[in-house]
């Protein structure tokens, strides 16, 4: 159902991912989970000329979608929010490959490509970028809808779990369809949320070790169903009651340094 792609992550940086423990794949990492991108990790250096002034409202606009575009005028608070994340970021000198779907341009002038499902600015001019956090990305995108349709991946994924205990569960991931790009990648790592309210939150380790998550990865077959055994309790104990949500990222890879990344959720509730 799956072919295993021997390979180090140095051309995955940012991909936190899931594998098929079915098929001699495990869902225990090797030591600590750590992110990746598809960058070079070298630190910019932020000048003056970096620093973005949100004090000139009327000039920021945004352009979002590439078939069908439209442009509006952000407000305020909108621009705050923003701009507040752009000068605190951890810019790094080197621009990624992800297909913006967002242009940002700022009141003096200064342009960023967006891509809502990643996640990562570009500033093109000062070949430069950026990978916001999660948290940080729906913030982002919930801004930016309000302006135009995001425009979505469609990979022809979806999960889904069964055999749910508070242990563990079997994650079903399925393919049907779609238009990828690439090749469809998965790895190892995973993580479990839990529904707080209307607030989804990260559930905290129960190990005190570094958690480092094993470097191979895998390619889903098209117009297939893959089953994952997961057992979580050495890493999350056990569940108690309440609803929760696998998250586990994909990759349409083309080459390296040429792929997109998405998130992709599985409910479930432990009763």
């Amino acid at each position: 159902m799956k072919k295993l792609i021997a390979l180090t992550l140095t051309l995955i940086t940012m991909f936190v991912l899931a594998g098929c423990m079915n098929n001699g794949q495990s869902d225990k990492p090797a030591a600590s989970a750590g992110n990746t991108s598809n960058v070079n990790n070298t630190a910019a250096t932020k000048t003056p000329d970096d620093a973005i002034n949100d004090s000139d409202n009327n000039a920021w606009t945004v352009k979002i979608g590439h078939t069908v575009e439209k442009i509006g005028e952000l407000s305020q608070k909108d621009i705050s929010t923003i701009s507040d994340i752009l000068n605190s970021g951890n810019w790094i000198n080197d621009v990624t490959k992800c297909v913006s779907d967002c242009v940002i341009t700022t009141a003096d002038g200064k342009v960023y490509d967006y891509h809502s499902t990643c996640g990562t600015f570009n500033d093109s001019k000062n070949q430069r970028s950026m990978a916001v956090t999660d948290e940080e990305m729906r913030m982002i995108n919930s801004i930016l809808v309000q302006y135009g349709e995001l425009e979505a991946n469609d990979w022809g994924l979806s999960l889904s779990v069964k055999n749910v205990s508070p242990a563990g569960a079997t994650l079903v991931i399925s393919q049907s369809g779609g238009n990828p790009s690439g090749e469809l990648w998965y790895g190892p790592a995973y993580k479990i949320q839990s529904l707080n309210g209307d607030t989804w939150e990260d559930v905290p380790y129960v190990t005190e070790a570094d958690v480092e998550w094993t470097e191979e990865v895998y390619m889903v077959e098209m117009d297939t169903d893959c089953e994952i055994v997961l057992s979580w309790d050495w890493l999350y104990g056990n569940l108690p009651e309440g609803q929760y949500r696998i998250v586990k990222q994909f990759m349409d890879f083309r080459s390296s340094g040429d792929y997109d990344k998405e998130n992709y959720y599985a409910d479930f509730e432990i009763k």
